[in-house]
């Protein structure tokens, strides 16, 4: 046999001949390499069985840049839902306030979209609108033609459903179909926009839980929502649709 390291690992391999006295000298580390082989197979196998299990899904979520979606608005105090606010009374151009007050929100840009797009925006880009936890002003209000301001505190007016209780500014918001109970906040920056989110602005005495926009609103929002060769049929007030093609 060559004298080579190599000849003499090979030379003394073949003399053990793998018998008992051989099995006796195996070294602790050839265990522990058994141990790591069969330790990473099993590992291979439980994470390859994962990832057939739940594949990785690209988030689309709204709103994207150059995406466009759309939401329900409504405001409401001591119990009566208002008028719809004015159309394409905007500022911002992120948001376009349509017919049947439905909101269509067009971020072109990074500065106007993911978490830019927050209905604080909204508030600030719609002429005359405020909000917050002290003071709620709408500025299309039926028979004052310069709005009606809410503050904290105040009493609801004779001939309201909640007439001489106290009220405050709130808003209520749904992100998802599903969700059954609104979210409530008083700061309107806070909330980011999802596509076919349902919206309200209110002034109600604690313990009143805002309405959802109204069964036209949200219609007409899943109509704007579908390409012009849908139509949309929503009934009584959960908003499930149902499409026919047009021919």
């Amino acid at each position: 046999m060559a004298k080579s390291s190599l000849g003499k690992v090979v030379s003394r391999v073949g003399a053990s001949g793998g018998g008992k006295t051989y099995a006796k000298a195996r070294p602790a580390n050839y265990y522990g390499v058994l141990v790591i082989i069969v330790v990473l197979g099993l590992s291979a196998v439980v994470y390859s069985r994962y990832e057939r299990q739940h594949p990785y899904v690209a988030s689309t979520a709204f709103p994207a840049k150059n995406s466009v979606g759309y939401f329900a608005l409504s405001v409401e105090s001591c119990g009566t839902r208002h008028v719809d606010l004015t159309a394409y009374r905007t500022s911002d151009l992120l948001f376009q306030v349509v017919t049947n007050n439905v909101v269509r929100v067009t971020p072109t840009s990074a500065a106007t979209a993911n978490a830019h797009a927050n209905l604080g925006r909204f508030v600030n880009g719609y002429l005359g609108m405020k909000f917050s936890a002290q003071k709620l002003f709408v500025p299309d209000f039926p028979g004052k033609p310069l709005g009606q301001t809410y503050s904290a505190g105040q009493a609801c007016p004779k001939g309201s459903k909640y007439a001489g209780q106290k009220a405050y500014p709130v808003l209520d918001y749904w992100h998802s179909v599903g969700q059954k109970a609104p979210s409530t906040t008083t700061n309107a920056s806070s909330v980011k926009i999802r596509n076919l989110m349902f919206v309200t602005f209110a002034f109600e005495p604690k313990g009143v839980k805002p309405l959802l926009p109204s069964q036209r609103t949200i219609t007409a929002m899943y109509n704007d929502s579908l390409p012009s060769s849908t139509t949309t049929t929503v009934s009584n007030s959960v908003p499930v649709t149902t499409t026919t093609v047009k021919r």
